[in-house]
């Protein structure tokens, strides 16, 4: 309930019949979208989903609480470590690459831009690279579907086939795929390569393009990039068409770092249309 006051005059707003009012058009609109009767899922969900957030004790929200200079380019001291690089994978229509690269900058990386056109032609091997990063958008306009034609772009030109199958042979290597880049991770079957039976990337059950708010529960991991992040409850946002993950091994062959935060089991089902497209692929437990 919100009450307003001014003077003598007083007025109550019931904060949740007007939240509903407000959602009932978006259902309606839904309903008539939506397969699988899931836009009446997410009607009864709206109302008794919390957004919970849990942060590390210790944690400030500064960047000077990890040593990290976001101005360290104006500095003149000499490096007196070896700094590791990381590389901006994109194809046409990439989008998120400079956020990324200025994140990895922060992170401490020396970053490069490569797009698919340097590693077709051989004018990169990715043989300095620590860190390559397959950033989202929609590549090619996802024509062929998404991150198929990207994904094609290294199976069918030898060069940059070879640059990948180099770069994952190494022992001290890191690999990172968002949104439209994880898609391509899983086209290019770089999750678990080892599973007799392939992870695969379909179609939501929704049979639209889903973008949501989601919670994240982090459990105890030893993933590089989300192991100091263990109990934590984050939020990310999430957008696709082809976002459903269908692993068809026993859960705990996969090293899942991040559980959507559901009410119930029935919702459960529905985030796994939405579900979380941040995943990384670890390839060695410390970056060398």
């Amino acid at each position: 309930m919100l009450t307003i006051t001014d003077g003598s005059w007083k007025h109550e707003f019931d904060i949740d019949a007007l939240r509903e009012k407000w959602y009932e058009t978006s259902y309606l609109l839904d309903r008539k979208q939506t397969a699988n009767e899931l836009a009446e899922k997410r009607h009864n969900n709206y109302k008794v989903q919390p957004i919970e957030m849990k942060f590390n004790a210790d944690f400030t929200g500064t960047l000077q609480q990890y040593g990290l200079n976001p101005n360290r380019w104006k500095d003149n001291a000499p490096i007196t470590h070896q700094t590791p690089k990381a590389a901006i994978i994109r194809e046409k229509g990439t989008n998120g690459d400079r956020e990324m690269a200025y994140s990895l900058y922060l992170a401490g990386f020396e970053v490069k831009d490569v797009t698919m056109t340097d590693l077709i032609s051989g004018r990169e091997t990715l043989e300095e690279v620590n860190m390559i990063v397959f950033c989202g958008g929609f590549s090619n306009s996802d024509v062929l579907g998404s991150a198929k034609g990207w994904a094609g772009a290294f199976l069918y030109n030898p060069k940059a086939k070879q640059a990948l199958d180099k770069f994952y042979a190494r022992k001290d290597t890191l690999s990172l795929g968002i949104c439209n880049g994880c898609q391509l991770m899983v086209e290019l079957n770089l999750i678990n390569p080892e599973h007799k039976h392939r992870a695969q990337l379909v179609h939501n059950d929704s049979h639209k393009f889903e973008s949501a708010y989601l919670g994240l529960n982090i459990p105890e991991n030893k993933s590089v990039m989300f192991g100091s992040l263990s109990g934590n409850k984050l939020g990310i946002w999430v957008a696709h068409g082809e976002g459903k993950f269908m692993l068809p091994e026993p859960e705990d062959h996969y090293n899942i770092v991040a559980n959507t935060i559901m009410h119930n089991i029935q919702v459960i089902r529905m985030a796994l249309i939405i579900m979380w497209q941040v995943f990384a692929q670890t390839m060695v437990d410390t970056l060398q």
